[in-house]
């Protein structure tokens, strides 16, 4: 599924609003994430790593750091994140009728409560997609690989739960080239990590 193509309009505009697309992001998300950024791998109970592929979709692989399996979280509010796919940019989102598809901009669909489950799993579901009965819609990978259709989730079921992995960096050097390259520009303007200018 084309990540824009809902409404024929970028997501998240004034104006697709009123063609009956999605609201848009709050206006403290709408100049950018500003809380605590982790890359991470998402390690779903079913055997799968959660991918944003470049086409916008969204599915599981097997294999261990799978370039589209690396993900930015951005933390925006307590237990709320987004999730950014680094090597296809895009945003992981949940569209009305449950279907996982990535989103070249932050909107509201691409925000997902994080939880601490029991079993030290996280759950990662929609702020904005509920169903019958006030029931939260999830991120799920089926025992395929491919994604479950939100109103088909519940909180408790193995497709649901994620462990949040480590990327090591050596493993995929080009995809960390941007945050080194900046590092670099700040150890040479003399400002070592974490001083103030």
């Amino acid at each position: 599924m084309a990540p824009l193509a809902l409404s024929g309009l970028a997501l998240g505009t004034p104006a697709a609003v009123g063609l009956g697309g999605v609201p848009p992001a709050p206006p403290f998300l709408m100049q950018g994430p500003v809380g605590a950024l982790r890359r991470r791998q998402l390690y779903c109970r079913t055997g799968h790593h959660l991918e944003i592929r470049g086409d916008g979709s969204v599915g599981g692989t097997r294999r261990d750091h799978s370039r589209f399996g690396i993900l930015e979280f951005v933390s925006l509010a307590v237990g709320m994140v987004s999730i950014r796919g680094v090597e296809s940019g895009l945003y992981l989102a949940m569209n009305e009728q449950g279907d996982l598809f990535g989103s070249a901009q932050l909107t509201a669909e691409c925000l997902f409560w994080e939880q601490l489950e029991e079993n030290w799993y996280n759950t990662y579901c929609s702020v904005l997609r509920r169903g019958e009965a006030d029931r939260q819609y999830c991120v799920a990978l089926n025992r395929d690989g491919s994604p479950r259709v939100g109103w088909r989730t519940r909180r408790r079921q193995r497709s649901s739960h994620f462990l949040p992995r480590s990327v090591d960096p050596e493993k995929v050097p080009d995809l960390y080239g941007d945050l080194i390259f900046r590092l670099m520009q700040e150890a040479s303007r003399g400002r070592g990590l974490g001083t103030a200018e």
